[in-house]
């Protein structure tokens, strides 16, 4: 998606504040075709969780932000508002389904990790989310999982600044594509992904400093089955990680 003048400058107002406040961060989505264009609508950034209610600050000046469970909630009371006898009668008859209702509402946004936090700001078409940590969807209840704080780390400290802003090292960036392919879209990486990841691919294992890298990544993300993640990922197989995991016997 292109993106106008106006929107690259409120981007880069939030980029340039958080180098200015000396906050660590990284776009982690996004970012390949920027300033110009968002590849989809929507950038990542991960920022240091020392410094994140600041990052939040920041992002408040150019970007609304987005509150889901607001949004949910109103949702629920224009339903009631425009169906006031059909709700007057569930409540009567089925408090306890009433109930369940809107717990279910009012906590969509929230996480089973607490230490998990997103923030989620617009302006337009644009969207900035903000994360404090790493993490991956839970292939058991789609919770948010935080990954070991070592990937976390590593993903910061070796940041590589290109056009005025920070994006992932080549291995930092493949292992995240690869958790995202894997948990976040179930195992079936979107083409686009692939199409990253090859590129990546061929970067990291032509260099021996950030293949060793990758692969201590994939040890701390997927644990023992760390060299079936990574021969998947050498052959170009990432459609079949997701499948292989599950037949992995110490997964």
């Amino acid at each position: 998606m292109s993106i106008s003048l106006k929107q690259q400058k409120a981007i880069f107002n939030v980029f340039d504040s958080f180098e200015e406040q000396n906050i660590r961060y990284v776009v982690l989505r996004g970012y390949d075709d920027l300033p110009e264009a968002i590849a989809g609508s929507d950038i990542d950034v991960l920022a240091e969780v020392s410094s994140f209610d600041a990052a939040v600050q920041i992002c408040e000046d150019d970007f609304e932000l987005d509150e889901p469970t607001a949004r949910n909630v109103l949702k629920l009371a224009s339903a009631g508002v425009s169906q006031p006898q059909q709700t007057i009668e569930a409540i009567t008859t089925s408090p306890s389904h009433v109930l369940e209702i809107v717990k279910e509402t009012v906590t969509t946004a929230d996480f089973s990790n607490r230490n998990y936090v997103e923030r989620t700001f617009r302006s337009g078409a644009i969207v900035i989310d903000l994360e404090n940590h790493l993490a991956y969807k839970s292939t058991l209840d789609g919770s948010q999982i935080r990954v070991d704080p070592d990937v976390e780390a590593a993903m910061l400290d070796r940041r590589v600044k290109r056009d005025g802003f920070y994006i992932p090292a080549p291995p930092d960036a493949l292992a995240h594509l690869v958790c995202r392919g894997v948990f976040d879209y179930d195992g079936d990486f979107p083409d686009r992904y692939i199409s990253k990841c090859n590129d990546l691919r061929q970067r990291v294992t032509s260099d021996p400093t950030l293949d060793e890298q990758f692969r201590t990544l994939l040890s701390k993300l997927f644990y023992d089955a760390d060299s079936v993640v990574y021969e998947s990922v050498l052959a170009g197989n990432y459609q079949s990680i997701r499948s292989e995991l599950r037949q992995y016997s110490d997964y």
